[in-house]
């Protein structure tokens, strides 16, 4: 792998490398031994400069044929920014990422989009029964989706925005407690914690 360092800065090029993670049969119990062991050895875990961990959670299911997979993704190692974040998304055969379905977590997260119950969606005065008629809603009307992207971008780049820069302060008793709150965190989260 060294070798092949200078082609690859003189031309500007990235290398993607896949390797297979397989049980390790020879554990003893899993005392602090690893519990997972790659196909071509340990030379790729400490070369490479970013290294991310897929895995397919469930299936989604149209019917009963299966269309798509919900896929977890948690970045193992990462020199170029903070490691061992997760992101969790749906993967749709022939499509890609289903953006729709993005939109839609993200929405219930900052309350654009009501959740009632367990299989009902409420949003701008609209219930939706179940979460394949939001997103077909959302993919078919094209002012619903642009508008529910623009509330989502204020939100979170005014939010973050206002976190980042500067620290909240309250007093309890007369004396200053600083509070730091991530950017990561929702509204839910951010109340709970006050």
């Amino acid at each position: 792998m060294p070798l092949n360092i200078s082609g690859q800065c003189k031309s500007s090029a990235d290398k993607l490398y896949l390797s297979q993670v397989r049980a390790k049969l020879s554990t003893f119990s899993g005392f602090g031994g690893p519990q997972e062991v790659t196909c071509g050895g340990n030379a790729l875990k400490f070369y490479a400069s970013v290294r991310l961990n897929i895995k397919r959670v469930g299936s989604i299911l149209k019917g009963e044929e299966t269309i798509g997979s919900q896929v977890s993704v948690k970045i193992v190692k990462n020199k170029l920014a903070p490691p061992f974040r997760t992101a969790e998304f749906e993967l749709v055969f022939g499509k890609g990422i289903c953006r729709e379905s993005e939109l839609i977590s993200l929405g219930v997260n900052h309350k654009f989009i009501s959740k009632m119950g367990n299989a009902y969606y409420g949003m701008n005065g609209q219930t939706f029964l179940g979460k394949e008629a939001l997103k077909q809603h959302l993919a078919d009307d094209i002012t619903a989706r642009e508008d529910l992207i623009m509330k989502l971008r204020e939100k979170l780049i005014h939010d973050g925005a206002n976190k980042d820069a500067a620290t909240a302060e309250r007093t309890v008793n007369g004396n200053h407690i600083e509070e730091v709150v991530s950017s990561d965190s929702t509204d839910d989260e951010t109340a709970a914690a006050a």
